[in-house]
């Protein structure tokens, strides 16, 4: 008798959120992205990516939107500000395209997560949820949010930035103010996360919580 897929619950929408989602759906999990805002919008400037998370947008079937989207800058320089004197130069592309694999990208947020939101199923991007609460039931943690929705999920990631309702549900005003924690809840089953960052796990059933190490959650902000 097959077990079904683990079911995963990604609270944010954000670069983080959407290529934790996508990643795991590719892996054959089950993901879903609630998100608070009533759109995927994204204010902001450019993004430098370096070849290694633009490689692993490539290897998630990114590459065409990202390079289409995205510019291959092909060299940086830098200056100081008070009297402009060179500080750094440096070759970009297409030296690290073939020292490293994948380019050197620079490209707005807003076209990057529209970029990875179009590898998502529609269907799987739940928008207008804002998160009250969750609680641990032993063998899965249930949400709510503020739509009347409440869900079911064997893991509860967090991936809703510096201001995270997860963090602060996990740990009160005593949450950690940095932007690399990520917290996660998730039952027993959840054992080998198959995700990684510096992140904040809660088991069902456990009572306490535990660190992990994760990374490729936000590695396509890197």
């Amino acid at each position: 008798m097959s077990r079904r897929p683990l079911r995963i619950a990604i609270i944010g929408g954000g670069i983080g959120g959407l290529t934790a989602a996508l990643s795991l759906r590719q892996a054959g999990f089950e993901a879903d992205i609630y998100e608070q805002a009533p759109a995927l919008t994204h204010i902001g400037g450019g993004i430098n990516m370096g070849p290694n998370a633009a490689r692993v947008l490539i290897r998630l079937g990114l590459g065409e939107g990202l390079l289409r989207e995205g510019v291959r800058p092909a060299s940086t320089h830098q200056r100081r500000w008070d009297d402009g004197r060179t500080l750094q130069r440096a070759p970009l592309n297409p030296q690290c395209e073939e020292l490293y694999g994948a380019p050197h990208v620079t490209i707005h947020r807003a076209d990057l997560l529209a970029v990875i939101s179009s590898g998502l199923p529609l269907e799987r991007v739940h928008l207008g949820h804002r998160l009250l609460g969750f609680s641990d039931k032993g063998d899965h943690v249930e949400a709510w949010f503020d739509n009347g929705v409440r869900i079911d999920a064997d893991i509860l990631v967090g991936a809703d930035g510096i201001h995270s309702a997860v963090r602060a549900i996990l740990f009160g005003d005593e949450a950690p103010k940095f932007a690399a924690a990520s917290p996660i809840a998730g039952s027993s089953r959840s054992s080998a996360s198959p995700i990684s960052s510096s992140s904040s796990v809660v088991s069902p059933g456990s009572g306490r919580a535990a660190i992990s190490c994760i990374t490729s959650c936000r590695a396509a902000s890197c």
